[in-house]
């Protein structure tokens, strides 16, 4: 690896709320505090096959396996995530310039608001493949504790809210054959766990 600037791109995406959201390349605008509260709120619940626990049996039937099952509330929503473009110092956790610097602040505008002031959230780093496995989860767990200590410093976020994770590069969001592929792999997303 040489010692030049790498990106920790981040596409945004809504996982489950219908189709990716394009997010911001390099040196375009920002994604606004709003946009990014409105993509982390808590969907609205849905009517699906709810059950209610309500079975019907026919008297002197002996029960399927599938009546003996236990009954499900419904489909499992995916949980909303949003990923951001924030640009590290190689092999850093030193943002390298003032567009990430200006998403963080961003980041954290949406995180402290009052839409978003109890929603439990991970903050999970992802690297390109360039290095070891254990050097990018490594790597990956760092950066995106460092998110999480700027927004806990200056946006006052809860730490309890935001749990750290380190995905290395096993979530690729594209191929790493070229830069602009690894540059789309180095990212954090921010996802809602409640």
């Amino acid at each position: 690896m040489n010692a030049k600037i790498t990106g920790l791109c981040l596409a945004a995406l809504l996982v489950g709320l219908g189709a990716p959201a394009a997010a911001p390349a390099q040196g375009q605008d920002l994604m606004r505090g709003d946009d990014i509260v409105r993509r982390l709120e808590k969907p609205a619940p849905t009517r699906g096959f709810v059950t209610r626990g309500i079975k019907i049996e026919s008297k002197g039937a002996q029960p399927t396996a599938q009546q003996l099952a236990p009954q499900t509330q419904g489909p499992v929503a995916e949980r909303p995530a949003v990923s951001f473009c924030l640009n590290f110092k190689y092999g850093s956790t030193d943002l390298a310039d003032e567009q990430s610097r200006r998403q963080l602040e961003e980041i954290g505008k949406a995180l402290s608001s009052p839409a978003l002031s109890s929603a439990l959230l991970e903050v999970g780093g992802h690297t390109d493949d360039m290095g070891t496995d254990a050097y990018n989860m490594d790597l990956s767990y760092q950066r995106a504790s460092a998110i999480k200590r700027y927004l806990v410093s200056n946006y006052r976020v809860d730490p309890a809210r935001l749990k750290v994770k380190g995905y290395g590069e096993s979530q690729p969001v594209a191929e790493n054959q070229s830069e602009s592929g690894r540059a789309k792999n180095r990212r954090v997303v921010i996802k809602r766990l409640d």
